[in-house]
């Protein structure tokens, strides 16, 4: 079963995406070899040398281990895409990062989580109300006697 992928090949110094397809190849033959003599041919570019050495050692690779060309390189093809999309989205998640709405919500989450905190802050214990009533005594008892004192001098009076 062919598998095909798209590599960006160099034109003249010019990077384009040309889609590229992969079978098994005869012994002794690279796998890209008639795909990079045809696009050089009839189109004047070239599939990068990183691309034609890494599908070389995926050759080597399958032979050594008896395993289907096809199928290992549809699953490095399908491992480095799944490294791609996870990039982009850490490039776009560290974007959106830096847009002034998403640093106002931040703020607005601090001043939330700041509220919180202070209104869950403990409150001083409550002292029984006994105890209560003794402290209003003790503070107000002086005055009583004091205005009693002064009623008493102006009965007397």
């Amino acid at each position: 079963m062919v598998k095909k992928f798209t590599a960006d090949c160099d034109f003249g110094g010019k990077k384009s995406p040309v889609t590229l397809y992969i079978g098994n190849p005869a012994i002794g033959s690279h796998p890209l070899a008639f795909q990079n003599k045809w696009l050089a041919k009839d189109r004047g570019g070239a599939v990068p040398g990183e691309i034609m050495d890494s599908f070389s050692k995926l050759k080597d690779i399958s032979e050594k281990n008896k395993v289907s060309f096809e199928e290992l390189c549809a699953y490095v093809i399908e491992e480095l895409n799944a490294t791609k999309s996870i990039s982009n989205d850490v490039r776009k998640a560290s974007s959106l990062a830096d847009k002034p709405v998403v640093k106002k919500v931040e703020t607005v989450k601090a001043a939330i989580t700041a509220q919180n905190k202070e209104a869950v802050k403990p409150k001083p214990p409550m002292q029984p109300p006994v105890k209560q009533a003794a402290v209003v005594t003790s503070a107000v008892e002086p005055k009583v006697e004091a205005n009693i004192k002064k009623d008493k001098k102006d009965e007397n009076a």
